[in-house]
């Protein structure tokens, strides 16, 4: 693995306050508490 081709992979999201959240199964997470 080159630690230089690794790093040029990353993304991450604009903005302030930005929140990401993913669900193994669909309705897993409650709305709004997360």
């Amino acid at each position: 693995m080159n630690l230089d081709s690794s790093l040029s992979d990353l993304a991450y999201q604009s903005g302030f306050g930005n929140e990401f959240s993913s669900e193994a199964l669909p309705g897993a997470l409650p709305v709004g508490q997360n």
